[in-house]
């Protein structure tokens, strides 16, 4: 191929396989004064603008124009081509004068990156390489060149010469450049990862739920792909709607994303539940999660009511109540509920504490409120009953809290306390005769009367009259027998006196001389171990 240039008409051009081959001559003007002399007015000038020239692609000399070249490579066409060249260099310089030129390099391509590009020119006799910005890769007799490391599409590199003319004549330099073309394709690595971040309480009361929380994050570069978390819970643990592990379709995650998941579980019953969960995705992707800890505690109330074994009919009893919560977990909105006999008559609360609501009463069931009873805290009341009935009373407690479960997790708890009721007789003893004074020789008629004024039973009733001097008994009659033994009458004993009932006697004796006598009787019974007396004064007259 042949390119003419436009100012230098000994310029040549010559492509030589994977080389470009740019082929230059130089011709110099003769030394001494008249060449000086001739040349003068023109050197001076180009002294004085040498630097601007050299960087416009002309130089100075003896006045003629500057040589251009240029070189399209491979197929001379700049449109079809990978590499231009391009060099700008006096037409003619005078002998022992230094001057300037450049060769320009251009990667012609849009997307062709060229590396290793070399740009050599060879030196002919009586021509010489001064200096050269960049420096020269390598310089020795004859040859120059310079190596360019990488040119980009579209990029250019210059290269400044300086260079001197030794002898008159014309001097032959050529410039060859090589390259490597370069197909840079270009693949992003990514490594994708996921962190799993699971969150559960420490400790929780058994009638609430175990609130889990669940973050899944790309952390990694890069989508993941077809992504599951799952978390097979410990034995006793169960989600919301009964199933024993967390299982989730999170899908794909792009680089960064995090999905939060947030699940409800319930414990059977208490103790430490542990797990981690996993998350699993395409291309053997896993990681697992922290492991959490979860301590599932319960309240435990115990209550107790403590009082008399026995008390009397009518006669006022306090009974003292506690509740305490012997578990782990705090007990809320305690309660205690006190059903007490429906023969007893209550007759004074207490409160909780000072500041609390009195219970509510509703017939013989009073009921107190006694807020959050935390563990190891109680709650003490008291109320205070009579008995109206004999025989036993029967006071029951039961202590509860709230537990929105239900359940067996609610049960309440119960006491109770039975208190025998003494019902007490109380006998009356009357003895009265029918007339007074008293003939001698006439009968008195006695009527002796024992009444159970008492609210309890009685047993064993007897009685025992005694007749004074000048009484004679003659005869008796009433529930039980009488038998006369001198002045002493003795009357069978009553298996039984009930309350309120009463038994009656008559007892006849005959005045036998006159006188203020004293007729005397003696009750006693199982409650009587100790007789009472009951005396009658009656006069007998002639």
């Amino acid at each position: 191929m042949k390119i003419v240039t436009k100012h230098h008409p000994r310029a040549f051009l010559l492509g030589l396989g994977g080389v470009a081959l740019l082929g230059l001559a130089y011709g110099g003007a003769p030394a001494g004064r008249e060449a000086v002399a001739q040349a003068g007015p023109v050197e001076r000038q180009s002294a004085a603008k040498s630097a601007h020239q050299a960087a416009a692609g002309h130089a100075a000399g003896d006045g003629q124009a500057a040589g251009n070249a240029a070189l399209a490579y491979p197929t001379g066409d700049r449109a079809t081509s990978t590499l231009l060249v391009e060099v700008a260099t006096p037409a003619r310089m005078a002998v022992g004068r230094n001057y300037d030129y450049q060769i320009r390099v251009t990667n012609l391509t849009k997307n062709l990156t060229l590396e290793n590009v070399g740009v050599f020119q060879t030196v002919g006799e009586g021509f010489a390489v001064e200096s050269s910005e960049p420096k020269p890769a390598k310089s020795e007799a004859g040859l120059a060149s310079w190596s360019i490391p990488k040119l980009g599409p579209g990029e250019a590199a210059t290269i400044k010469v300086n260079a001197l003319g030794e002898r008159v004549g014309t001097a032959s330099s050529c410039i060859r450049v090589a390259y490597e073309p370069t197909l840079c394709v270009a693949t992003e690595f990514v490594k994708p990862e996921v962190q799993v971040i699971k969150e559960a309480p420490k400790a929780v009361d058994i009638c609430e739920p175990i609130r889990l929380r669940y973050l899944v994050k790309n952390t990694g570069t890069g989508a993941v792909r077809g992504l599951r978390l799952r978390d097979d819970l410990p034995k006793g643990l169960t989600t919301a709607d009964g199933k024993t592990a967390v299982a989730a379709e999170i899908g794909d995650l792009a680089e960064g994303q995090t999905r939060e998941i947030n699940v409800e579980a319930t414990a059977a019953q208490t103790g430490d539940y542990t797990s981690r969960a996993v998350a699993e995705g395409q291309d053997q992707l896993r990681a697992g999660s922290n492991q959490t800890v979860t301590a599932v505690r319960q309240p435990k109330l115990t209550v107790n009511i403590v009082g008399p074994d026995a008390e009397y009919m009518n006669q006022r009893v306090t009974y003292q109540a506690t509740v305490k919560n012997e578990g782990e977990a705090t007990a809320r909105k305690a309660r205690l509920r006190i059903e007490a006999d429906r023969n007893a008559k209550v007759i004074r609360v207490s409160k909780a504490t000072s500041d609390a609501a009195a219970p509510t009463v509703q017939g013989n069931t009073l009921t107190w409120d006694l807020g959050d009873l935390e563990p190891g805290k109680s709650s003490v009341i008291s109320l205070t009953t009579t008995a109206r009935t004999k025989d036993e009373e029967t006071h029951k407690a039961t202590a509860s809290y709230t537990c929105p479960r239900g359940g067996d997790f609610a049960r309440a708890v119960t006491a109770t306390i039975r208190t025998e009721v003494i019902a007490l007789p109380a006998l009356l003893l009357e003895l009265v005769d029918k007339q007074d004074p008293i003939q001698v020789g006439s009968n008195e008629v006695y009527t002796i009367v024992v009444l159970n004024q008492g609210e309890g039973e009685d047993r064993n009733v007897k009685v025992v009259c005694r007749l004074p001097e000048g009484l004679t008994y003659v005869e008796a009659a009433g529930p039980t027998k009488a038998t006369a033994s001198g002045q002493d009458v003795t009357f069978g004993a009553i298996d039984r006196l009930a309350p309120k009932e009463k038994a009656t006697w008559t007892l006849t004796a005959k005045a036998t001389k006159p006188g203020d006598v004293r007729t005397k009787v003696e009750l006693s019974s199982e409650y009587l171990t100790t007789p009472v007396p009951e005396t009658e004064p009656t006069r007998l007259v002639e």
